[in-house]
């Protein structure tokens, strides 16, 4: 973003994902990504599911996204419903359902994942690592809390006894974020 701006790339629309939180210190978070190109991300806190639901509908329209990928655990389930029964293009992401792929860096498989919230940790890593063409939003566009510092907070480690690959817990990435969820 340094480089180009914050300008998205004309060609397609973007695909939203959405992270639902309610009430309390959290925000909810609408990321838009175009290929390789991730826009400043929005955030509102303190409404409900119907309230979150209402405004994701919005961002959704207003930035002509192609589909939406809604963390369901949780909060998230009632906004992905309310998505669909609105004829949002919305896929339930089931952050703590099993992995589907195993970890490979460089060419080696160092082990499954623990759950898919592991594999899209990596997998969002894999991307920045190895894209040249990655752009994410620098931190002075960040409404909240820099995404470059909530990137930095998740560490991993392989578990030798079930040779699972595991990034840390959330509690750990908010003691590191200040108390902030990633």
């Amino acid at each position: 973003v340094k480089l180009h701006g914050i300008t998205p790339p004309s060609a397609g629309n973007p695909k939203m994902g959405l992270d639902v939180a309610e009430f309390g210190n959290d925000f909810s978070v609408g990321t838009f990504r175009y290929g390789g190109f991730v826009m400043p991300q929005v955030q509102w806190g303190g409404v409900d599911v119907t309230q979150t639901s209402r405004i994701a509908e919005a961002h959704y329209l207003e930035n002509f996204c192609e589909e939406v990928f809604v963390d369901s655990n949780g909060l998230g389930a009632g906004v992905w419903s309310n998505l669909q029964d609105r004829n949002i293009n919305a896929h339930r992401i089931m952050v703590q359902g099993s992995p589907t792929e195993f970890a490979i860096m460089e060419g080696e498989v160092l082990g499954q994942f623990d759950r898919i919230r592991d594999q899209m940790w990596w997998t969002l890593r894999e991307w920045l690592r190895t894209d040249p063409n990655a752009m994410l939003p620098d931190g002075e566009s960040e409404v909240q809390y820099g995404l470059i510092d909530q990137l930095c907070a998740a560490t991993y480690q392989r578990v030798t006894t079930t040779n699972k690959i595991k990034i840390c817990n959330n509690d750990v990435m908010k003691e590191k974020l200040n108390g902030k969820s990633p």
